[in-house]
C-alpha cells in the first residue's frame, strides 16, 4: 500500500489563518501557519492531518511509528512544503499526465479489494473519503511528475552503461517458469469480513463449481462461463485471466496447473479463497528476457536512482528559492 501511505504525508488543502490562539503553546490552533514561503503557506491543521493519516496507515500495516514524534513531524512538514513548491512549478502538461496517472494508480489500488465497499472502508479508517483520498494522490503524482521533468528525464543513460548493468544483474530479467490461465472463483469466504461461509453454504458452492465445470468440459464458452459465475471482482472481467508463477498456489493446486497442456480444464480446485476451476492457456519454460526487451526498463532504473542522488540539493534549491520559512515550535 504504498500509494496510500505517500498519500499520508503529502498534499494535504490549504486553510486561512485566523487570529491567535492565547494559549496557542499548550493547545495550537489548527489555523496557527508552521511554514511559509513564496505563494503558499501550511497550517497546523493541516500537520495534523497527515500525523493522523500516518499513525491509521502505520498502524493498519503494521509498520512501527517513529519514536521520535518531533522528526516524524518535521519530516511530514517537510513534504508538505516541498509538494506545494512542486505543485506551483507544474505546466499544463505537467498536470494532464499527473491525471493520468493518478487515475491509474487509484483504479490499481481499488482493485487490490473484493468490493468498491471494502476499499471506501479501508480509505475511510485514514479519515478521508476516497474524493480526498482522489484529490491527494493527483496531488503526490503532480510532485512526481514535476521532479520527473525537472531532473530524471534530463539524466541520459548510455546503451553500453544499461549493457553493463544488465550483464550485472541478468538475475532480475529472468522469468520463471509460469502458466497463463483462466479462473472461475466460487468463494467461500465473505469478502467484507473474511469469515468463513457456513458449512451449508461451502456445500452449494462446491456442487455449483461441479455444475458450471461440467458445462466446460462440454463445450461451453469458458471466457462466458467465468462472466456469469466467477466470483473473482479482478479478473472476472478479463475473461478470469491470471499468470501464475512457482510458489504462488498452494504445491498440490501448484501441481495440478503445471502438470495440465494447453486447453485443458482442472477438476474443482480447492484454495483458502474457495473453490476453482483452471483452463491452462498456455505454459513458459523459465528463460531470461533479452536485452532490447528491457533496455528501456533498465535505463529509466538507472535514471530513477541517478536522480534520487540529486534530490537534496534539488529540494534545497527549491526551498531557497521559495524563501521558506518553518514556524513549527515557534
Amino acid at each position: 500500500m504504498k500509494a496510500i501511505l505517500i498519500l499520508g504525508v503529502l498534499a494535504v488543502l490549504s486553510m486561512q489563518t485566523t487570529a491567535a490562539d492565547p494559549l496557542g503553546n499548550l493547545f495550537p490552533s489548527k489555523d496557527a501557519v508552521v511554514a511559509r514561503g513564496v505563494g503558499f503557506k501550511v497550517n497546523r491543521g493541516e500537520l495534523d492531518a497527515a500525523l493522523r493519516i500516518y499513525r491509521m496507515n502505520a498502524a493498519a500495516e503494521g509498520n512501527v511509528i517513529l519514536p521520535d514524534e518531533k522528526q516524524l513531524e518535521r519530516n511530514l512538514l517537510d513534504d508538505l512544503v516541498i509538494t506545494r513548491i512542486l505543485g506551483q512549478r507544474a505546466t499544463n502538461p505537467d498536470k494532464n499526465a499527473a491525471y493520468t496517472e493518478a487515475r491509474a494508480e487509484y483504479l490499481k489500488e481499488r482493485d487490490k479489494y473484493t468490493s468498491e465497499i471494502a476499499f471506501k472502508i479501508r480509505v475511510g479508517a485514514m479519515g478521508i473519503t476516497t474524493n480526498v483520498f482522489r484529490e491527494r494522490l493527483y496531488n503526490a503524482t503532480l510532485a512526481k511528475v514535476v521532479f520527473r521533468r525537472d531532473v530524471t528525464d534530463k539524466i541520459v543513460v548510455a546503451d553500453s552503461q544499461a549493457q553493463a548493468y544488465y550483464n550485472q544483474n541478468k538475475v532480475r530479467w529472468t522469468v520463471p517458469e509460469h502458466a497463463k490461465t483462466a479462473n472461475i472463483l466460487f468463494s467461500t469466504v465473505n469478502p467484507l469480513t473474511g469469515v468463513k461461509l457456513s458449512k451449508a453454504e461451502t456445500v452449494r458452492k462446491h456442487q455449483l463449481a461441479r455444475d458450471v465445470r461440467a458445462r466446460a468440459l462440454a463445450g461451453q464458452n469458458f471466457a462466458r462461463l467465468v462472466q456469469d459465475w466467477s466470483e473473482d471482482p479482478v479478473t472476472r472481467d478479463h475473461g478470469g485471466e491470471m499468470t501464475i508463477q512457482r510458489g504462488m498456489l498452494a504445491k498440490e493446486v501448484e501441481q495440478r496447473v503445471f502438470a495440465m497442456q494447453p486447453g485443458q480444464i482442472s477438476g474443482v480446485l480447492e484454495t483458502p479463497l474457495g473453490y476453482n476451476i483452471i483452463r491452462l492457456i498456455e505454459k513458459k519454460p523459465t528463460a531470461i528476457q533479452p536485452f532490447d526487451t528491457v533496455k528501456a526498463e533498465i535505463k529509466k532504473s538507472i535514471a530513477d536512482a541517478e536522480a534520487r542522488k540529486k534530490l537534496p540539493g534539488y529540494y534545497a534549491q527549491l526551498r531557497a528559492a521559495a524563501k521558506v520559512e518553518i514556524l513549527l515550535g515557534k
